[in-house]
């Protein structure tokens, strides 16, 4: 079977995010399950579940064996939500040297989730993904 660092390495670079929960978030699933085929031809033949599955595992393997954390920006208001934006430096000898932002939400009590990420080579852009969500989530928490 392919490993996590495989994965990440044919997601590089790329948007990729998916949720569920919420109307809407099945669609942006479906999707990501697509651009996932599309770029790990060795998942191809997996049910969708597990094509998501594996993605995320291998992110958070990611995020557990290759990365150490740059940035981060969170919030937990008392609803039982969480927000959490990420920036990530990663290198494996797999992978080589590249950048990841990882946005998650999560929100308790209605059992809603997203998680989006970004993997590049460039730090600068990496950086101004995180920043520009970053910005966006402080202005939404401004008005």
């Amino acid at each position: 079977m392919v490993s996590p660092a495989r994965i990440i390495k044919r997601l590089i670079p790329g948007d990729y995010s998916t949720a569920s929960g919420y109307p809407g978030a099945e669609e942006q699933s479906e999707w990501f399950v697509e651009e996932v085929r599309a770029r790990v031809p060795e998942l191809v033949d997996l049910p969708d579940e597990e094509v998501e599955e594996k993605a995320l595992d291998a992110l958070e393997w990611a995020v557990r064996e290759t990365c150490r954390q740059v940035e981060w920006w969170e919030h937990s208001p008392e609803t039982g939500a969480h927000v959490g934006l990420y920036l990530y430096a990663c290198e494996h000898p797999e992978t080589g040297r590249y950048y990841m932002v990882v946005h998650e939400e999560h929100y308790s009590d209605i059992d809603e989730h997203y998680v989006g990420f970004t993997l590049t080579r460039s730090y600068g852009e990496a950086r101004r993904a995180f920043r520009d969500l970053v910005r966006d989530w402080e202005e939404r928490l401004a008005d």
